[in-house]
């Protein structure tokens, strides 16, 4: 909701377009990207349970 509010008062859409293309698309993108990084961060803390995973160093962790 706060990303509609903010997208829909800007006065240069054209200007954001020009950069990162039509509104609407980067929109379904960024909501894409949201989607997935929830079903990531579900499968980090399932995969953490696993004693393997949990003898690893932080440092092999790290991307």
């Amino acid at each position: 909701m706060d990303m509609e509010e903010q997208t829909n008062s800007w006065d240069d859409i054209e200007r954001f377009e020009l950069f990162l293309g039509k509104l609407p698309v980067w929109k379904d993108k960024f909501y894409q990207l949201i989607d997935q990084r929830e079903e990531i961060m579900e499968r980090i803390r399932i995969n953490s349970m696993d004693k393997k995973i949990a003898k690893l160093k932080e440092s092999h962790l790290i991307i």
